[in-house]
């Protein structure tokens, strides 16, 4: 998982934290201990919680924990390891690509084993189709999602929140990431939410707030 960090302490997680590091140059220096590059204990520790709450949709009530969520529901994958990479600031923003990708390397060149990488984040900069070769950095989203592929891992990457219906964020655009929109899971009425006003809102409508483009791959209902 690249994310914002994940929250060793918290009671839903247990000892489902498989391994840590952090590469995050935002703001000069972003990781745990201050700078840009940091690996081992601690160094993908959350300092804004989008991470350890995307962590605990998917692990939540860690064998740690017999599998009964503490402070919320049990995850998805309950016995699932994190390998939690810190690539976002207090903000919950990157710095730059080459932080991402740097991430990603990290997983293929310490973790062979992982199947699935979660990336619930994205450029500001979005594409209207498939955009591997559209710009220096996409080109390299695309080499080491390439990779990963490679080895047996698939991707998954979220189509950003701008409310666009004709292109979405990098690395979701990639061809060979999985790209992930979202869609209610309720009848819930009339809501302002991230920049957009819903009239209506019955299960299984896209949000107003999702972005996507032809070539988007999924809608996901989840926890969010």
């Amino acid at each position: 998982m690249l994310d914002s960090g994940y929250d060793s302490d918290h009671p839903d997680l247990g000892d489902a934290l498989e391994d840590e590091a952090c590469f995050c140059a935002g703001g000069g220096g972003c990781c745990p201990a201050g700078g840009m590059e940091e690996v081992g204990a601690g160094s993908a520790e959350d300092d804004h919680g989008h991470g350890t709450n995307v962590s605990g949709i998917i692990t939540s009530g860690a064998a740690g924990n017999e599998f009964m969520g503490v402070e919320a529901p049990t995850g998805g994958v309950p016995a699932a390891k994190i390998i939690a990479i810190k690539v976002l600031d207090e903000d919950n923003s990157f710095g730059c690509a080459s932080d991402v990708i740097a991430g990603l390397d990290y997983l293929i060149n310490n973790h062979p084993e992982v199947r699935v990488v979660n990336m619930s984040l994205g450029t500001n900069a979005r594409f209207a189709g498939n955009c591997d070769s559209a710009t220096s950095y996409t080109m390299g989203f695309a080499a080491v999602i390439d990779a990963l592929r490679d080895n047996g891992a698939i991707t998954f990457v979220s189509t950003g929140n701008d409310g666009s219906g004709a292109d979405m964020q990098a690395p979701a655009c990639v061809k060979n990431a999985i790209s992930v929109g979202a869609v209610w899971d309720a009848t819930l009425g009339t809501a302002n939410v991230l920049g957009c006003f819903e009239s209506e809102i019955f299960a299984d409508q896209v949000t107003c707030f999702s972005n996507s483009n032809a070539t988007k791959d999924f809608l996901r209902r989840a926890p969010g």
